[in-house]
């Protein structure tokens, strides 16, 4: 969430501001499906079906961020 704030506060472009908001909204939105185990995270889809694939409550999108943000790169 730091990083959304400082993407809000130091980068006054519309596009940044969009971004941060839209960022805000998905991490809500994040929190609210992990709270609720009938609602899983869901990154993969069959693309004819829509039947779920892969793990659940589990995202490589989520996942990616939040290891360069803590400083997981290069370890």
């Amino acid at each position: 969430m730091e990083l959304i704030i400082w993407i809000y506060r130091s980068c006054k472009t519309e596009e940044a501001v969009a971004f941060a908001e839209k960022a805000a909204d998905t991490k809500e939105y994040i929190n609210r499906c992990m709270s609720d185990e009938t609602t899983p995270i869901q990154e993969n889809y069959n693309p004819e079906t829509g039947a779920v694939q892969g793990a659940n409550h589990f995202s490589w999108s989520a996942a990616h961020p939040y290891m360069l943000y803590n400083g997981f790169v290069g370890k």
